[in-house]
């Protein structure tokens, strides 16, 4: 998948250019609330280097698409996916604290959903999100995608172990809710 495109978002590949937004949003305690503790700027470079790869559907590592406003081109977020294992992949996003709030989750998580199956690239799409981030939850349940289960103290995060929900999407899950 090489390029993402919504009512109002475009979504293209990571490049070098987008270094200083992505480690914004990587320094921004708000967006890393659920996420992880504060990382060292040497850290982010090795996760942004990671997601600079070349992907393709035998690749392992995230697939990152840098995701614009289509009226203004700015950067507001990040998403995409890993593949875990055959015909599986766990997707992700984060998003500015200017852009939360907008919708813009839920238009680029159906969209990243929508291209994942039509591409063929698996039956089964799937999230982790921590089960204190209420937010998140409502937006995985809007999109259509079922809770699974809870992985109990699974992360360490603010000094105390966290749970994770399990959401997941399959391919032949009705359309509605999307």
């Amino acid at each position: 998948m090489h390029l993402l495109t919504t009512p109002r978002l475009t979504g293209r590949r990571l490049t070098g250019r987008d270094w200083p937004f992505f480690l914004q949003l990587h320094q921004h305690p708000q967006v890393m609330a659920f996420i992880a503790d504060p990382l060292t700027e040497q850290q982010i470079l090795t996760r942004f280097r990671q997601r600079l790869k070349p992907w393709n559907t035998d690749s392992r590592h995230w697939l990152c698409l840098l995701l614009t406003e289509r009226t203004s081109a700015q950067p507001v977020g990040l998403t995409g996916f890993c593949l875990r294992e055959p015909g599986i992949a766990e997707a992700g996003f984060m998003f500015s604290p200017e852009a939360q709030g907008k919708g813009y989750a839920s238009e680029s998580l159906n969209a990243l959903t929508a291209e994942y199956f039509n591409r063929g690239y698996g039956h089964r799409i799937f999230t982790r999100v921590s089960a204190e981030n209420h937010a998140c939850i409502r937006l995985m349940q809007r999109c259509g995608f079922q809770q699974e289960g809870r992985l109990r103290q699974c992360f360490f995060l603010h000094r105390q172990w966290q749970d994770d929900l399990l959401f997941s999407r399959l391919a032949s899950d009705p359309v509605s809710g999307r």
